[in-house]
């Protein structure tokens, strides 16, 4: 982005591309794991113990274009349409389902539906339009049904289309559920829209 921002504003962009090189190449060949099949933070990539498979390695390298075409299959096969990773009724789940950690409660689990569209665009830029269109057909399918019963959207759903009152937000916080009506992380349209093009 920033190297199209030179081009545009006339100035050069040599510096930012080599920089994308770099960082494209570190993130391949330094953040990847081959145990798991998904990306992860540098301190915790080879070590087991604190490793955790969440949707950030599975979805932004695809969506920056930073994993290699290999990784990129490996990451979209093993685990976002892994139903015991992140493919769930309602996908995909912010931590694998398979994790210790995975728990109904914010950013534990449940689903954010601006992820699942991102995760959709990324299976799209390495060419899986059959992977976006099962990831977008599914949430699509869940937040319609969640609405029929519900009569609203919601912040952040339950992965498994259970109660949205099963699913909490923070221990300390005093509305522990979902917000109600809330379009801020909503982009069902979108959704549709990349679905209908597919």
């Amino acid at each position: 982005t920033a190297a199209r921002w030179a081009g545009i504003t006339g100035c050069s962009a040599a510096n930012h591309k080599e920089k994308a090189s770099e960082l494209k190449t570190f993130i391949m060949e330094e953040l990847f794991s081959d145990e798991t099949g998904m990306f992860h933070d540098i301190w915790s990539v080879s070590d087991s113990k604190i490793r955790v498979k969440t949707f950030e390695g599975a979805v932004w390298p695809l969506v920056t274009g930073a994993a290699s075409q290999e990784q990129a299959e490996r990451v979209i096969d093993e685990s976002l349409l892994n139903p015991k990773r992140f493919f769930s009724p309602h996908p995909i789940t912010t931590v694998s389902m398979d994790e210790p950690l995975f728990e109904l409660r914010m950013w534990r689990g449940p689903v954010w539906n601006c992820m699942t569209m991102w995760a959709a665009r990324g299976c799209m830029r390495y060419g899986r339009k059959d992977a976006a269109k099962k990831i977008l057909e599914k949430a699509l399918d869940a937040i319609s049904f969640q609405f029929e019963k519900t009569g609203t959207v919601w912040e952040f759903y339950n992965p498994f289309m259970g109660e949205q009152n099963a699913v909490a937000r923070k221990p300390y916080t005093p509305y522990n559920v979902p917000c109600r009506d809330y379009l801020g992380h909503m982009p069902a349209v979108a959704m549709a829209e990349i679905w209908d093009s597919i």
